[in-house]
């Protein structure tokens, strides 16, 4: 049913997180997703000007038919689909005035407390920051969080934005609030906001569910460890392989071969992701040794080049 739905959307933009959980919401998760990255300015690519010609995500086309902007893609999608999925908008017009008043509301999570603070931090050189500053945007923050903590104490335990449904708010709400808790945000003066944000996570890893955010976190750290513990063995192979060939060995003996071929881009991957090495030494040897290679520099991804290693794997 959705296979003529192209949704065009970039990593961690909570406008476009809401056309993407509308549209599981519906029931719609055959579309075509299309990440684009806007660090490479891929957003003002032809491709999406084509549909959105402010050159903005999220970007949606259904058939013919061409919606910008996220709330304007979440209603499209709840009445177009009304009968199917999740019911964002309810029938009542008093709770329908609820629900649209407190997603249009949402916006302000955005500017006052999740992009008026962080907006601060990475658009403002650090010397020209300035403590009066910062404290008004806290200020703003906080007063802007104490409103949706006022809304949800009033609702009771368990409830969503409007209700004790998820809604239409919900949508437009949540991934404000998850951008905060995202990065670092301190949620322990905001109990129900915090219960709120527990209560809306579900995780599927295949056929595992998973609800509130605790539970996810253990489950990803017990399915962390298991990676970590194959990383390991796996590696530890290698590492024997070349034990036996004696240093300076390449991987299938003391010539370059189509063996080196395929399994140096992994290891030189794990180096640069800053894997330690240490407890690898001939692996470590191996990778000092055919990172020199003319035809491995010649191959060398470009953006390595110019940029550092990073620290990604560092405490594996």
């Amino acid at each position: 049913m959705a296979s003529d739905m192209i949704l065009y959307w970039g990593a961690g933009s909570g406008p476009c997180w809401r056309a993407m959980i509308c549209l599981e919401e519906k029931g719609l998760s055959d579309y075509t997703s299309k990440l684009i990255s806007f660090d490479n300015k891929e957003h003002k690519s032809d491709e999406v000007l084509k549909i959105n010609p402010r050159g903005q995500a999220p970007a949606f086309k259904h058939g013919n038919v061409i919606v910008n902007e996220s709330l304007a893609i979440c209603l499209y999608l709840e009445n177009t689909f009304k009968a199917q999925g999740t019911k964002l908008l309810p029938d009542d017009p008093a709770q329908q005035g609820l629900v649209l008043q407190r997603a249009v509301e949402s916006q302000n999570i955005r500017e006052k407390a999740a992009f008026g603070v962080l907006s601060y931090f990475f658009r403002t050189k650090p010397e020209d920051r300035t403590e009066a500053m910062l404290e008004e945007k806290k200020k703003t923050c906080h007063e802007e969080l104490q409103v949706w903590e006022g809304y949800l104490a009033k609702l009771g335990d368990g409830s969503h934005i409007a209700g004790k449904n998820f809604t239409l708010a919900d949508v437009c709400a949540f991934p404000f609030i998850a951008t905060l808790v995202r990065m670092g945000f301190n949620m322990s003066r905001y109990p129900h906001l915090a219960k709120y944000y527990d209560l809306v996570p579900a995780f599927k890893h295949g056929n595992v569910i998973v609800n509130e955010s605790l539970a996810i976190c253990l489950y990803l750290e017990a399915m962390f460890e298991e990676k970590k513990k194959a990383c390991f063995e796996e590696l530890q192979i290698w590492e024997g392989y070349l034990a036996k060939l004696g240093d300076g060995s390449y991987i299938a003996g003391k010539d370059f071969t189509l063996a080196d071929a395929c399994a140096f881009p992994y290891i030189a991957i794990i180096v640069r992701l800053g894997f330690n090495m240490s407890r690898y030494p001939h692996l470590a040897k191996y990778y000092d040794l055919v990172k020199d290679r003319p035809s491995v520099k010649a191959s060398w991804p470009p953006h390595w080049k110019d940029t550092p290693n990073k620290d990604v794997l560092k405490d594996i």
